[in-house]
């Protein structure tokens, strides 16, 4: 109504004891309406708990790298929490982008950025991560060959942190699809 300026006013209306069975509870009318709202709340359900989560993990894992009590499960947890965010953070995008189409919201800084973020892209960013981990896994393999099948702590944080950026690599090129096709 506001970017058409919509003018809106309201209308007293009577309602009247229904006369047949109703198909409509009050669970089933509260949780569409909750569900619509999540639905077109992208910044709330998706994009500002995935910030969290990246900014919270990422601070974690430079602890947990610089620290010498913190091991490897810690680790795993901290970049788990990071790929969830990263996950979380794309998805917001596209649905946003989805919301941005629909008419149901203006354009933004990250409805753009994700609308720019296409197959062609997708797909090199997605392998350019893809190749780091994957020289970052090929070095520890070496090591790992070299030292008698033994790895240092290190190396293992290394192989972690592998993980996640090609998780991220994986993430970025299924976005790519997605964003495609819903595009077109």
């Amino acid at each position: 109504l506001r970017r058409n300026n919509l003018k809106f006013k309201e209308i007293n209306t009577r309602y009247f004891p229904r006369l047949g069975d109703s198909k409509l509870t009050g669970t089933k009318a509260a949780w569409n309406n909750f569900r619509f709202m999540l639905m077109y709340s992208p910044n709330f359900v998706f994009i500002t708990p995935s910030i969290l989560f990246i900014l919270t993990s990422l601070l974690a894992i430079v602890y947990i790298l610089t620290s010498a009590t913190l091991g490897n499960i810690s680790l795993i947890a901290a970049t788990v929490v990071f790929i969830i965010g990263f996950q979380m953070f794309l998805f917001g995008i596209m649905l946003k982008n989805i919301i941005v189409k629909k008419d149901f919201d203006e354009k933004s800084l990250l409805s753009e950025l994700g609308s720019r973020l296409n197959l062609g892209k997708g797909i090199f960013i997605g392998l350019s991560l893809f190749a780091i981990s994957f020289i970052t896994f090929f070095l520890i393999f070496l090591k790992w060959l070299k030292l008698g099948k033994q790895l240092s702590s290190t190396d293992i944080k290394f192989s972690i942190l592998g993980f996640a950026i090609l998780m991220m690599s994986l993430s970025i090129i299924t976005y790519g699809f997605v964003n495609e096709t819903l595009s077109e």
